[in-house]
């Protein structure tokens, strides 16, 4: 019955520990909801005139976000980006307002629309990138696998260990500049290439947030479910135990 107990406890807190982990202290640093103008920008990835347009506290999907629409023959992307304060500036952690100093910038929140157009009824690409001011380093990571026709809600990790995790750099930046890079964001926002041939594209932006706390990888769930599981198992056990004893007392 001893080891039973020290096993119980011993779950319960990890479960406890891994959970409030996960949840409770997490906070948004900074979010555009376009409530009101939020002030994103869009060129081709040359910085050029666009191939889509933007619109700024937009209706898209229902709600009010920033519309994206294009013709588009699929050939050069768009960027659609904020260079605004908030956003933009030293993501390392110590370096962000004082309730989340001692852990930066973790990971990056936004909803995706996607309308019913063309073939597949999402873009052909879709990347979140950042600029950095440090030798122009550009930082991407693909999320298009993660989007569905509609709106699509999607959370990406920035901090993996010091290390790049998911995002790849299109200008030979390698992860031993990662670091210096996000020390220096001086542009946030989206690379997307339209469906090519397809009229009338739509697409949106909404809940575009920095977070605190990192996105809990697959196999750290797989844990949590486990622990939860092997839970259940240990209380079931105590509870028939303790039932088997009364009901022993009870036909007595």
């Amino acid at each position: 019955m001893t080891i039973m107990s020290i096993n119980s406890k011993t779950v319960a807190l990890t479960l406890m520990t891994m959970t409030m982990s996960f949840n409770v202290f997490s906070a948004t640093i900074i979010e555009a909801t376009w409530a009101g103008s939020e002030g994103w920008s869009i060129f081709d990835e040359d910085g050029n005139a666009p191939l889509g347009e933007i619109f700024d506290q937009g209706s898209v999907g229902g709600q009010d976000g920033l519309r994206i629409e294009a013709d588009d023959d699929g050939v050069v992307g768009d960027k659609v980006f904020t260079t605004a304060a908030g956003f933009t500036g030293d993501y390392t952690p110590g370096a962000v307002p004082a309730h989340v100093a001692l852990l930066g910038v973790q990971s990056i929140k936004f909803d995706f629309y996607s309308a019913v157009t063309g073939p597949f009824g999402k873009p052909s690409y879709l990347d979140l990138y950042f600029h950095s001011s440090v030798a122009g380093g550009i930082w991407r990571c693909n999320v298009l696998p993660s989007i569905n026709v509609g709106w699509s809600t999607l959370s990406v990790n920035l901090a993996s260990g010091g290390a790049p995790g998911p995002w790849y750099s299109m200008n030979g930046r390698t992860s031993s500049d990662w670091l210096s890079d996000l020390a220096a964001v001086d542009e946030i926002g989206f690379m997307i290439n339209y469906q090519p041939g397809v009229a009338d594209q739509i697409y949106g932006i909404d809940n575009f947030s920095l977070d605190d706390v990192a996105v809990p990888e697959p196999e750290e769930y797989a844990m949590l479910a486990m622990l939860a599981i092997s839970l259940g198992f240990v209380f079931r056990d105590k509870l028939n135990a303790h039932m088997a004893t009364v009901l022993a007392f009870a036909q007595k």
